[in-house]
């Protein structure tokens, strides 16, 4: 998944690490330190960072799933309470993906599995610090538009899919949702169709455990570079309104068999070949439909309908 740059960051970042090993948690700040210019402060369960969080609000919050007094989902869902703006990422072990997609529909931003955290922690942090501050901009014009369709054809160019990326996500500003950690949260599953498509549809590069960044990276330049992978383009239709947003993205690459990975999609997956794509696409929209092919997904996201509450007359 490609990765942002980090917008309008002019202070050093502040991340919270939560795990009740100490040993997890200081190899995660670590990571963190180094891959990053950023303030770590580390907690030994939920309600120790909550107690940080009081202290201080962070820029965003790195946890563990399964810890004493406060579990990670109960974490993610105070936080989406009390402290909306900040995002959330799951440390993921193996056998905890069930919980883990419970915690991305309460509210969670994204996940890294744990034996990935040295390969995938510090991107993913900037991708969704990234999105959060892409959503805090302003944009006044858009957010009185009624309703708006955009269709875009782009090259094999990582630099413009970001760019369409937010585009798109800042024309989301005149959909009404929970919050705006929910609008960031939307942005990165339009992230995540628009990398699928560009890496694994157009360039049909496999996710790889073993490859290196900079050999994927190499890779990556050098498929653009030839035939038939840089003729190929991306395809992009966006209506947005006040009521839904749905977007559908098309790459010429050769697809993927849709039935053998369905049954997967519905929980997250610690399978780095699967990557985190598809699953942040699913438990964050409210509909992903692949056409037969697999080469295009159509992604649905419905305003927020406030609950009604029910009189108790008896």
């Amino acid at each position: 998944m490609f990765v942002r740059h980090l917008i309008g960051n002019s202070q050093m970042i502040q991340i919270i690490v939560v795990d009740d090993s100490l040993t997890e948690r200081t190899k995660a700040g670590g990571l963190l330190k180094r891959g990053l210019e950023c303030k770590v402060r580390q907690a030994d369960s939920g309600r120790a960072a909550v107690e940080l969080i009081e202290e201080s609000e962070p820029d965003i919050v790195v946890t563990d799933l399964k810890m004493p007094e406060m579990d990670g989902l109960e974490l993610v869902e105070l936080i989406g309470e009390e402290y909306p703006n900040v995002p959330v990422i799951l440390m993921t072990a193996m056998g905890s993906e069930e919980t883990a997609a419970t915690a991305m529909r309460a509210g969670a931003a994204s996940y890294v599995p744990k034996h990935r955290l040295a390969e995938d922690l510090v991107s993913t942090v900037n991708q969704v610090l990234s999105a959060r501050n892409l959503s805090a901009t302003p944009a006044r014009v858009l957010s009185h538009m009624d309703e708006c369709r955009m269709k875009l054809r782009l090259s094999n160019d990582f630099s413009l899919v970001q760019d369409a990326a937010e585009t798109v996500q800042r024309m989301l500003v005149c959909l009404p949702l929970v919050h705006e950690g929910d609008r960031t949260r939307v942005g990165l599953a339009i992230e995540a169709a628009l990398s699928n498509s560009l890496l694994r549809g157009n360039l049909e590069i496999p996710r790889d455990d073993e490859r290196t960044r900079e050999e994927f990276e190499r890779l990556v330049h050098e498929r653009s570079m030839q035939s038939p992978w840089r003729e190929r383009m991306i395809h992009i239709d966006v209506q947005i309104s006040r009521e839904r947003m749905e977007i559908t993205v098309r790459d010429e690459g050769p697809g993927f068999e849709v039935g053998a990975i369905d049954p997967a999609v519905q929980r997250l997956s610690s399978d780095a070949k699967m990557g985190r794509g598809l699953a942040l696409m699913h438990t964050i929209m409210d509909s992903v439909i692949f056409n037969v092919s697999g080469n295009e997904v159509t992604m649905v996201k419905h305003r927020y309908v406030e609950p009604e509450i029910e009189d108790d007359d008896d």
